[in-house]
């Protein structure tokens, strides 16, 4: 089997603030900034879905929250338009399992993904999410830990990136 070929859900896991969403966003922007891919941001918040491109790099900053100080990078939703037809959506909140689902949902139901990557957490009802996703829609799961083993030291956004672009999807 080809996975960039076949429909699929790519979940990077890892524990809370181990730079799943972080290594997502640098993955977007390699989209934005390369002239092979058209890269749509999705917008649901105001109860409509929209769409308009993404031209401008995703700040990579992180700020912290208001309660307890921890840090946050800003979130994503967008898809990416490959030559081939195939569409790959990418979802850089994974801290709870309605963000997950919800995200998951609009990507495929809204934005018609082939592909889907997402942010989760190791254990618990995020990665739970992504399992049911996958097993709902009939495709295969591949789980990319963030924070142990091969991925552990490497940008893990340029080799998804390679990944994805080695196809010519």
């Amino acid at each position: 089997m080809n996975l960039l070929n076949t429909p699929c859900v790519i979940a990077l896991s890892g524990k809370e603030n181990s730079g799943k969403s972080t290594a997502l966003i640098r993955l977007i922007n390699r989209f934005i900034t390369s002239e092979h891919y058209d890269v749509f941001s999705l917008d649901y918040k105001s109860h409509l879905f929209n769409t308009y491109p993404c031209t401008v790099k995703i700040a990579e900053t992180r700020t912290p929250k208001k309660k307890n100080g921890d840090y946050s990078v800003p979130s994503a939703l967008v898809y990416v338009d490959f030559p081939s037809g195939l569409r790959c959506g990418i979802n850089t909140v994974g801290d709870t399992g309605e963000h997950v689902r919800k995200d998951l949902k609009i990507l495929d139901e809204q934005a018609k993904c082939d592909i889907f990557i997402t942010a989760a957490r190791s254990q618990g009802v995020t990665i739970e999410a992504t399992k049911d996703f996958a097993k709902c829609k009939d495709i295969p799961l591949l789980t990319l830990s963030r924070t142990s083993g091969y991925f552990s030291d490497m940008n893990i956004d340029e080799f998804l990136f390679d990944l994805l672009s080695s196809e010519k999807l």
